[in-house]
């Protein structure tokens, strides 16, 4: 396999989001592994319409054109192989094993969220953007941030090359995805368990302000979704309001 990831490259000071000009760019026919970056974005974005907030040239945003050969009930399937590959990245960038995931793509380092990813489709076009939001070198972060956020600078005591960051990322994403395409998704589930945040202990999950479930952390099915066992048996959740012992965030996975 050659390694063409970011080879396409296009990388501006400030935008409004990466994942906008990455889709504008995948809607112009940029074939899959092109990559937009940037060193601020004035409206990133996260999972269910949240903004991500990051200080100017300190973290890596980019994001990268996918037009995976799988089908679309199975794009679930590309958020457990990035999750694996960012988390391999970090674990070698750290010498740190115990980097976790927290479903369905976030990535914690001490409970704290370190990394978020978004994956979005483009109407009219075979293509998905992979958006991916590191924290590297952010010194410090707001008080309400605090206790959820952190940094692999924070984290580590050291500060970060991001274009060497980004380049492992991308050679970590090209393998994970490739192995992914050809060999199918168990590999990359397994990896996914071994790193999932919560997994056996008790959670709660908020599907809406009145819908709440109680059960223990079961796993992720084949498509990247939320299994919880509960006194009746396992239930499947494609989305909802996780509540674990160490951190309360919100998650979605893709249909």
């Amino acid at each position: 396999m050659s390694n063409h990831f970011g080879n396409t490259r296009k990388h501006v000071e400030i935008c409004t989001s990466t994942n906008l000009l990455a889709a504008e760019w995948a809607r112009a026919g940029t074939p899959e592994g092109a990559v937009v970056s940037t060193d601020f974005q004035t409206a990133g974005r996260g999972r269910l319409g949240r903004t991500w907030d990051s200080e100017s040239s300190h973290n890596l945003m980019f994001s990268l054109i996918l037009r995976p050969n799988i089908k679309p009930e199975h794009y679930g399937q590309l958020v457990l192989a990035a999750a694996v590959a960012v988390s391999d990245v970090l674990s070698k960038a750290l010498a740190f094993e115990v980097v976790q995931i927290k479903w369905p793509n976030d990535i914690l380092l001490d409970g704290k969220k370190v990394c978020g990813m978004i994956i979005e489709t483009v109407s009219g076009t075979d293509a998905l953007i992979l958006g991916i939001g590191l924290n590297v070198n952010q010194p410090t972060f707001p008080e309400t941030l605090r206790q959820k956020a952190t940094s692999l600078a924070i984290f580590s005591g050291k500060t970060f090359d991001r274009e060497v960051l980004l380049g492992w990322i991308l050679e970590s994403l090209e393998t994970q995805l490739h192995h992914l395409y050809q060999k199918g998704v168990s590999d990359a589930r397994r990896c996914y368990l071994a790193a999932l945040a919560g997994l056996g202990e008790r959670i709660t999950l908020r599907e809406s302000k009145e819908v709440i479930h109680q059960g223990i952390l079961a796993g992720v099915t084949e498509k990247g979704h939320l299994m919880v066992m509960e006194k009746g048996g396992i239930r499947v959740f494609v989305a909802g309001e996780v509540s674990l012992s160490d951190f309360y965030a919100t998650a979605e996975s893709p249909k």
